[in-house]
């Protein structure tokens, strides 16, 4: 009977995972779904469009005013916003205030859409533009932030940084400055490749922190930053409080003692 058990504990034993792989759910592990949701939608957008917005002319801005492709944009954007706030808790505290920050003007993105013609911008516009270019810049911050402190993916993320580099400098060149280069005529195309490859990212970021040793390196991390610090305010040396002063008996004393020691020493030489 004895052997039975013991032979029945063995295999559970041996059949049990790992502790260092147990799946653990955190919110790092929303943010691949919903970048590959983003892509999606993104990608949704084009084909419920077709005719009504030009893909190499016109930007993604226009399908949040279409009536068919509007609520895919709002949901390709909202997903990758809501990608940015489930990495910001793994990030370091520069990726955190970038992803917090990507993510708000996403929604802004979203909330405030761009004209539909060529006229003079409203003020939904002005919002639009601002917040698209800014939420382009904090995300690429936030890939630096993670460049910086984990080698995991490094190489694919160096590469997806530099294309986003150079694809953000022709989404602006196309804003400011729409004749260089005929790049009015094409401007489409940077951001479409820009969102796609911050989509990307995001989404292999996701991947990366939300493995379970990731997890365990990030929770031993803050463990040790904490211990730092407590040992820290242990070992720093209290403020030494203000010398007493003598009182009125200890102001004399120290004339008697000398007239003591005179006598002593005239006693020794007599």
């Amino acid at each position: 009977m004895s052997i039975t058990l013991a032979s029945h504990a063995t295999q559970t034993t041996a059949t049990s995972p790992p502790a260092s792989r147990t799946a653990t759910w955190t919110l790092a592990s929303f943010a691949a779904p919903l970048a590959l949701i983003s892509i999606i939608a993104m990608a949704l957008v084009h084909v419920v469009a077709i005719g009504a917005v030009d893909p190499i002319d016109q930007t993604m801005s226009m399908y949040g005013v279409h009536r068919l492709s509007a609520g895919l944009f709002g949901l390709g954007c909202t997903a990758l916003a809501a990608a940015c706030v489930a990495l910001a808790d793994r990030l370091p505290r520069v990726g955190r205030w970038a992803a917090y920050g990507a993510a708000l003007t996403l929604v802004l993105v979203v909330v405030f859409p761009t004209d539909v013609g060529n006229g003079p911008l409203s003020l939904s516009a002005q919002i639009h533009r601002y917040a698209a270019g800014t939420a382009f810049a904090l995300l690429a911050i936030l890939i630096c932030a993670v460049l910086a402190t984990s080698r995991a993916a490094s190489g694919v993320l160096t590469v997806l940084l530099v294309i986003a580099a150079v694809v953000l400098a022709l989404t602006i060149i196309a804003t400011f400055a729409p004749d260089f280069l005929g790049i009015s005529q094409w401007r489409g195309v940077p951001q479409r490749v820009m969102l796609l490859d911050y989509a990307l990212a995001v989404a292999l970021i996701g991947a990366r922190l939300s493995d379970p040793r990731a997890a365990a390196r990030h929770r031993q991390g803050r463990a040790a930053a904490e211990s730092h610090r407590a040992s820290r305010g242990r070992s720093r040396p209290a403020h030494p409080g203000p010398r007493p002063l003598p009182g009125p008996r200890s102001a004399p004393a120290r004339p008697l003692a000398a007239a003591g020691s005179s006598l002593q020493a005239a006693g020794a030489v007599r």
